[in-house]
């Protein structure tokens, strides 16, 4: 169970090759699948498929590993990257049968509304500043 059935490496020469970009993406758009699936799946004896039940052990490491914080396991720091991915995509309403995907959907959106209302602050400073200039002028 330590094989990770994610590694997708891009050689440094090869990393402006279109026939490997798609590759990647073929290869992440496929265990999004399996994630997917395996979040679903009941497992044994319904379903056969060996990388179901190597995602399912995946989704268990992660709840359990003891590793603090968690980007410093690779296992971890590689299948919370496909989490994310995953959440970014997720359009379940309510809740996501995903393991943390609610989590990292709930998060991206405080983010986000963080990041508006900084950015809001910064428009209001330079319209008060701009107000200020045209005032002095």
């Amino acid at each position: 169970f330590r094989r990770v059935l994610f590694r997708v490496k891009v050689d440094a020469n090869e990393k402006g090759n279109k026939k490997n970009t798609a590759e990647r993406a073929k290869a992440i758009k496929a265990h999004l699948e399996l994630l997917s699936h395996a979040a679903s799946c009941d497992g044994p004896p319904s379903c056969a498929l060996n990388n179901c039940q190597r995602m399912k052990k995946l989704f268990e490491h992660v709840k359990i590993c003891d590793i603090s914080p968690k980007k410093s396991c690779k296992v971890c720091s590689r299948l919370l990257t496909l989490l994310t991915m995953h959440s970014r995509l997720c359009t379940v309403r309510g809740r996501c049968p995903l393991p943390f995907c609610d989590r990292i959907r709930e998060r991206n959106r405080r983010r986000k509304r963080q990041q508006q209302l900084m950015d809001d602050r910064r428009r209001q400073a330079q319209n008060q500043l701009y107000r200020q200039s045209e005032q002095h002028a």
